[in-house]
């Protein structure tokens, strides 16, 4: 009789400390929070699905301290970008223009105004397509791609990935 009892108790305590151990392990998988080394100065989300409301906007960004969180519209990078390109072309004769001083040009330009182009562009859309007419968004910007509305849970993902990205400033 004793011997079953210890026996019983025995498998008691197993069971019990396999559940603990098991639910302790998938906490510290599962639960860490992220800590985020750095942050983005500049996010850019583009939305294929509905637009974003700008409480949603004005909310997230004063939550994860960024320093500018908009939507794909219209720009002041945009406007410059296109002042920039008309005055290369008012400046520069076609003949003497090369590819590779335009593309010299073109990065003198974005290093000189480096604060207005984004960091880090969010692309919320069913096909991870860039089809822009102004591909120098990308120079230096981390993308990230979700499947997925744009939401709260899609932002802390976006940042997670700028945060652990080697930062190579577009080289």
């Amino acid at each position: 009789m004793e011997g079953s009892l210890f026996e019983w108790v025995l498998l008691v305590v197993l069971g019990v400390s396999s559940v603990l151990i098991k639910g302790m392990l998938l906490k510290r998988l599962f639960g860490r929070r992220k800590t985020l080394r750095r942050l983005p100065r500049s996010v850019l989300i583009i939305n294929t699905y509905a637009p974003i409301g700008s409480d949603l906007l004005s909310s997230l960004q004063n939550r994860y301290a960024l320093k500018e969180l908009k939507e794909s519209v219209k720009t002041d990078y945009q406007e410059e970008y296109q002042k920039f390109v008309r005055a290369v072309d008012e400046n520069e004769p076609p003949v003497e223009k090369t590819r590779k001083e335009a593309y010299e040009r073109l990065c003198r330009f974005i290093e000189s105004k480096n604060q207005l182009f984004p960091d880090l562009v969010i692309l919320c859309s069913e096909a991870a397509k860039l089809a822009t007419n102004q591909p120098f968004l990308l120079y230096q910007a981390e993308i990230h791609h979700s499947r997925e509305e744009f939401s709260e849970s899609v932002l802390i993902k976006a940042l997670g990935h700028y945060s652990t990205c080697e930062q190579r400033n577009g080289k």
